[in-house]
Order: structure tokens, then sequence, then C-alpha cells
């Protein structure tokens, strides 16, 4: 359940292009196709962080959340 958890928090983050999957245990690869931008990177990056730091620990405190 929590790995389903985690799949939907990451698909939640990334644009319908892009992909994820589970490789394994609790390793994910998110694959971003067609960069327009370096900084698409960063802001996919800080939505994983604050859809899996933010909403599994109630982290209120961090910048992002």
């Amino acid at each position: 359940m929590l790995l389903k958890s985690v799949s939907k928090r990451l698909s939640d983050a990334i644009r319908k292009t892009d992909t994820v999957a589970r490789m394994g245990g609790d390793e994910f690869l998110i694959i971003i196709p067609a960069i327009s931008a370096i900084d698409y990177i960063e802001t996919v990056a800080k939505k994983i962080i604050k859809e899996l730091l933010c909403r599994f620990y109630n982290i209120i405190y961090i910048d992002i959340c």
C-alpha cells in the first residue's frame, strides 16, 4: 500500500508525457523526455519532495511545503 501511494504521488508530480517506473523494492525511476528547459528538472524535484516529505511526514516548516 505504501509503494502504491508513493507511485501515485510521483505520478502526480510529473507531466503526462513523463514516466514513473518501479525498478524493484522501493526504487523508482522517472523518465523525463523532451526537456525544454533545465529548470523543469528543479521544478519536478521540488514537487516530488513536497509530495513525499510534506504529505507523508506532515512537515510544514520546510520552505517548499
